[in-house]
């Protein structure tokens, strides 16, 4: 295959530059919490056209962008070192469609070449490869829209992750945000580290090293496990690759919204879940077994009917407010919030109702007789908004006082290996046993040792005695 890149004369390489205009931090919605080796905004050059570019995404080694071109939203997608990316992409479009000419498998690449990177006064810093695509509203972002049919789109990215394989093709990371909505399909956005086989891959070695890892990624990102059930089910009983995308176009396969305009929710995005979550950065599977994770899910985050949220956004959502809340009372990210000063936190944002208060609680708040009724009334509803949150109190409790971790979910579970386990699963199931200061006194001593769990375990990495 003849590269393009190589056929592109040094006056004819694009240029890239920060943006005079950068926009605040607070408002780039991270994909997650990754070094970003670029400005949020950039103005690229282009065959002597400047496009502003603003930021979309990052991974371990590419950052996106989106712009626009004429009157459409195309992407960016720029590496440190030469990626098979593109080409890839444009390889197996080419092997899927001269089979199956009305499947859409990837985007369309456009251009690809080499990018000087300079600084504001045109002094080069470094080069970097680059390439140009046909924009994808990402499929996790997608499949939060309110109407969209997410069992059609799991089976589509299913049905398209079998033709890929069919054609020589393993997704090194078949997570949603991998996969993209375009011409009212879905299609792989990220081709992953590897490169095409010159043979179809067998099913056993596409469950092993994709399937098995894409139901647990699943649990985390649907709402109802019932949202993949059918694709599980088709995948199991499949004998071969060829009987999985039969059995998929059996159903019917079919466009997975019923409206075109939708408003996208507050969180779609899941930085902080992603670094909980994630296996060493040298390993395939991102999404690594965890067993504190694992254990949270199962718990409190997976049982949970009529969740308007999936386990992923509820957890995405608990870390925020918690570190939100964290930072207004704490001089140090890493801060142990004492005691006392748990409490002035806890007692301000519960009178501040209005920021957790859904309208039609206080309107029947404001009804209330007495005093001692209402007070009565924000407390329990805060207490049920807190529990909410993940489907454990303590756990926020937890993360008001320490902040949210891989590691301090992982001391909050030994913490939870005592006589506390059995009210953690009470509460859970809503089955509030015993009077409310017995459940006080086990609350605080629960939070207490994963406290003090968390500061001798943080003081002995530091090599300091624990305070």
């Amino acid at each position: 295959m003849t590269d393009r890149v190589n056929e592109l004369a040094s006056e004819q390489s694009w240029i890239l530059k920060p943006s005079l205009h950068q926009p605040r931090k607070e408002d780039v919605e991270w994909t997650n919490h990754r070094k970003l080796p670029l400005p949020y905004a950039i103005d690229v050059v282009i065959d002597g056209e400047t496009y502003a570019c603003r930021y979309c995404g990052h991974g371990q080694s590419k950052v996106a962008y989106t712009f626009i071109h004429g009157t459409e939203t195309r992407v960016l997608k720029l590496t440190e070192t030469y990626d098979h990316e593109p080409y890839v992409c444009e390889q197996l479009s080419r092997l899927v469609r001269a089979a199956q000419p009305a499947i859409k498998i990837c985007p369309t690449v456009y251009q690809i070449g080499r990018c000087q990177e300079q600084d504001q006064r045109g002094n080069r810093t470094r080069e970097w490869f680059a390439w140009t695509a046909e924009y994808a509203i990402a499929l996790n972002k997608y499949m939060q829209r309110p109407n969209v049919e997410c069992e059609a789109c799991l089976k589509i990215a299913l049905y398209k992750q079998v033709i890929a394989g069919q054609h020589g093709l393993l997704l090194s990371d078949n997570n949603l945000f991998n996969f993209g909505v375009v011409d009212d399909t879905v299609v792989i956005i990220d081709m992953g580290s590897r490169a095409l086989e010159p043979q179809a891959m067998a099913k056993s070695r596409m469950t092993k090293y994709a399937m098995k890892e894409w139901w647990k990624k699943l649990k985390w990102q649907c709402k109802d496990p019932q949202e993949y059930a059918e694709c599980r089910t088709i995948w199991q009983e499949a004998y071969h690759l060829d009987d999985v995308a039969q059995k998929l176009c059996n159903t019917r396969l079919c466009h997975g919204s019923n409206s075109a305009e939708q408003p996208a929710p507050g969180i779609t995005e899941t930085p902080a879940v992603w670094m909980l979550l994630e296996g060493p950065s040298d390993s395939d599977d991102v999404w690594a077994n965890n067993a504190a994770a694992e254990w949270l899910f199962v718990m409190f985050l997976g049982g949970e009917e009529g969740e308007e949220q999936p386990p992923h956004i509820r957890l995405e959502t608990t870390i925020k407010v918690t570190r939100q809340r964290r930072s207004m009372y704490t001089r140090k990210p890493d801060e142990i919030l004492p005691p006392e000063t748990l409490k002035r936190l806890l007692d301000e944002w519960k009178a501040d109702y209005k920021a957790w208060m859904n309208q039609s609680s206080q309107d029947a708040w404001r009804r209330l007789p007495s005093k001692k009724d209402r007070h009565e009334y924000e407390r329990t509803r805060f207490r049920t908004f807190l529990f909410k949150m993940c489907g454990c109190y303590q756990l926020v409790m937890f993360w008001l006082r320490v902040p949210a971790s891989r590691d301090s979910l992982s001391m909050f579970q030994k913490a939870c290996a005592h006589e506390s386990i059995a009210a953690l699963q009470e509460e859970a199931a809503g089955q509030k046993g015993g009077n409310r200061q017995d459940r006080e006194a086990k609350n605080a001593a629960l939070l207490k040792r994963a406290v003090e769990g968390y500061r001798s375990t943080r003081a002995l990495a530091m090599g300091k005695p624990a305070c």
